[in-house]
């Protein structure tokens, strides 16, 4: 346990340029259910701050399917429907289709690593003719009255079981823009969680965040603490 947060602070890039430097806090309650043994579903209510955690910048709601197809390989599909806050203080909101496919493998009885690779699609209403005044995010690309975003997403993870009940990971995660002319690495993420058991169908996860933006003219950098509930339905 001791190497993975060694680890995770050797390799957080502190010293990466960004000209503006955030804290936000983001929360999360979610349902699982699994129906059989392969196919899961899953509901997520999120919130999540910015601004050194003063303004809500989204809400999202997020419904999931995942289904094995070999004990070493998941794939699942993600919408999400956020409303995300705007420079003028509204709310837009925005719809994300994110397919997924996860590779596992068991070192040992303590130890796992997966690999998951997440293509997604993001389209956003814009209904301010001056779309360059509203946008927080500058990767995003605009058509109309839409702005949208293609990313494909790379997140290698280790996972070490503490004891029955905890669990702490290490994760990077590597996003990819993709549009017509060009493709290019714009976000990187690093990510240290530590799960607990609360009780037989309910887990704590406490997470904390880093990540900053590559290849723009105003890189910014984020670090989050995550707060995650999460329960498993029984019927």
């Amino acid at each position: 346990m001791k190497y993975l947060i060694l680890i995770f602070f050797i390799l957080i890039p502190y010293s990466t340029y960004s000209q503006y430097d955030d804290f936000g806090v983001w929360s999360t309650v979610s349902l699982k259910h699994k129906l059989n043994r392969e196919l899961n579903l899953g509901y997520k209510l999120s919130h999540r701050s910015n601004e050194n955690s003063k303004y809500s910048k989204s809400i999202l709601n997020e419904i999931s399917i995942s289904y094995d197809i070999f004990d070493f390989a998941e794939i699942g599909f993600e919408y999400r429907y956020s409303f995300n806050r705007q420079l003028d203080a509204s709310y837009t909101p925005e719809s994300r289709f994110a397919p997924n496919l996860v590779l596992k493998y068991k070192i040992n009885k303590d130890l796992d690593i997966d690999f998951r690779t997440q293509y997604q699609y993001s389209l956003e209403r814009n209904n301010d003719s001056n779309p360059s005044y509203l946008v927080i995010d500058p990767l995003l690309i605009y058509s109309g009255n839409y702005q949208y975003e293609n990313t494909l997403r790379f997140r290698p993870r280790i996972k070490y079981e503490i004891n029955k009940k905890s669990k702490i990971s290490f994760a990077y995660e590597n996003f990819i823009e993709l549009s017509d002319e060009f493709t290019y690495t714009n976000r990187e993420r690093f990510e240290l969680e530590y799960s607990r058991e609360i009780t037989k169908n309910s887990e704590l996860d406490i997470s904390f965040l880093y990540q900053y933006q590559l290849n723009t003219s105003n890189p910014r950098s984020d670090n989050i603490i995550c707060i995650s509930y999460s329960y498993d339905l029984e019927f």
